[in-house]
């Protein structure tokens, strides 16, 4: 397994902060999965202040790999729900367990684990905007998050 792992964190007004953890392998199975089924990144922002009202342009846009816990990017929450949405059409596909049996072997994990991070994302993803980035492995981030 990987000694980093992603963090990703929303912070809601009326909520604690929630988050989601998944080792870096099972990240970039997301967005594979996603963009497989439909889902088109519009691009991730670097997390801004609370000044700036308007998102970064197109042409600043970002890919979607981490960087360090002080490098946090943002995914806005249309991007979010369309992720999720694909993720969705995903599990339903008869396609989706070969997919996930060809993942867990690759990182040599066990198939319901990485069924239950794909539809614990969906539940996160469809709520809206997050922001994600690497993190050494934080306690509590065990072998289902392969």
């Amino acid at each position: 397994m990987s000694n980093s792992a992603i963090v990703v964190l929303r912070r809601a007004p009326l909520h604690e902060v929630r988050r989601f953890l998944c080792s870096v392998t099972t990240w970039e199975f997301l967005s594979d999965l996603g963009q497989t089924f439909g889902w088109h990144p519009r691009g991730s922002t670097y997390v801004t202040t609370a000044r700036q009202r308007t998102p970064p342009s197109i042409a600043i846009r970002h890919n979607y790999q981490p960087g360090g816990m002080q490098d946090g990017k943002q995914i806005e929450a249309a991007d979010a729900t369309e992720w999720a949405r694909a993720l969705g059409i995903a599990r339903h596909s008869s396609y989706f367990s070969g997919m996930i049996r060809a993942h867990a072997t690759l990182v040599r994990s066990a198939e319901e684990p990485l069924r239950d991070m794909v539809d614990e994302f969906i539940d996160f993803a469809r709520v809206g905007a997050f922001v994600f980035s690497l993190c050494s492995e934080p306690d509590g981030l065990d072998a289902r998050a392969n």
